[in-house]
């Protein structure tokens, strides 16, 4: 009787220990995730605060190149099975291209699914620091990942480096936080 209650008391030590454990670990996740969305809020707030409140002109920002870092974003986060080179690389430079993957994810074990999808939803361009050939954007949307059917909606939070090459706007480098 005795054996059977210390053993008892042994395995629900040994039981609370691994919940204790599991809480700290999630309570070590949320904090990070806390963290990085605390730093991307303030990066938005950055952005924003120089963020003219009147419709800017051309000598403040480049509404063009916010234009072509939409048109970047659609061609590369919209698509089915895998972004397509051909559709994204009109909007990047070749320094970003080499860092782009364009392989089907579907192929490598990742995911079993002929079906994968993805789209994007509530675009939004904020403005930040600017030279004549120049441009810093951070863009935030809604990236749908749809697999065999199942939609998933992550938010996602993209600075964009954009530079004027050969008289158009391009990508040439970035940087990319997906939450939830």
């Amino acid at each position: 009787m005795k054996k059977l209650a210390i053993v008892t008391i042994g395995i629900l030590a040994i039981f609370l220990f691994v919940v204790v454990q599991n809480n700290q670990d999630l309570k070590d996740e949320r904090t990070q995730a806390e963290e990085k969305v605390k730093v991307l809020q303030e990066d938005i707030q950055a952005l924003e605060s120089n963020r003219p409140t009147q419709t800017p002109s051309i000598t403040t920002i480049h509404k063009e190149a916010g234009a072509a870092a939409e048109q970047f974003v659609e061609a590369y986060f919209e698509y089915n099975r895998h972004p397509v080179q051909e559709e994204v690389e009109t909007y990047v430079t070749a320094n970003l291209m080499k860092d782009l993957s364009f392989q089907d994810s579907s192929g490598q074990g990742e995911y079993s699914s002929n079906s994968v999808e993805s789209s994007v939803n509530d675009l939004t361009v904020y403005y930040g620091e600017f030279s004549n050939t120049s441009q810093t954007l951070l863009i935030t949307f809604t990236n749908t990942l749809t697999y065999d059917g199942v939609p998933s909606d992550v938010e996602s939070f993209l600075r964009v480096e954009m530079v004027k090459e050969n008289a158009q706007w391009k990508a040439d480098a970035m940087s990319f936080q997906q939450l939830g």
